[in-house]
């Protein structure tokens, strides 16, 4: 909830209280004198607000607040930034590059393939061809696959 607002008795805009004032007559004030300042409430966002899908813009203005909707394209910019940070921390934590650890399961699983070892096989734990490292590597990069899928195609817009 935001703080009240403070306006201007007369012209009923809004205006930083604590700031220099001027008044009609030059004379300037080191703040805005009281019998000029009235305080109010700011308005109640609507009841489906979330940060996530609305902004805050302050008016000059009653109701001085007011509680837009975002764009789906800025929602969606917003989730792939999160999901996006997610990933760079998921491949930070892992000593290998995106390129070397796909290289690496594909190289184990054709090798395994050849052996006639299936994928399956390697991530069965109760299986004799489990492969802890691999097993480990390979949800590693699933959970950053599953990740990338969640990234929303922002669709261009031609100018």
């Amino acid at each position: 909830m935001m703080d009240k607002i403070s306006i201007h008795k007369i012209t009923r805009k809004r205006l930083n209280a604590f700031a220099i004032y001027t008044d009609e007559a030059g004379a300037r004030h080191p703040t805005v004198p009281r019998d000029l300042l009235e305080w109010v409430d700011p308005p109640q966002p609507p009841a489906d607000y979330r940060a996530e899908t609305h902004g805050i813009d302050e008016l000059d203005d009653a109701p001085y607040v007011a509680y837009p909707r975002k764009s789906q394209e800025q929602i969606d910019s917003a989730n792939n930034a999160k999901v996006q940070a997610q990933i760079v921390a998921m491949e930070g934590g892992n000593p290998y590059a995106r390129v070397t650890r796909e290289y690496l399961i594909t190289d184990f699983a054709s090798k395994a393939a050849l052996a006639g070892v299936t994928l399956e096989q390697l991530l069965d734990k109760a299986g004799p061809e489990f492969s802890p490292g691999f097993a480990k590597l390979y949800e590693h990069d699933q959970q950053i696959a599953g990740l990338r899928r969640a990234i929303i195609v922002i669709p261009e817009v031609a100018p």
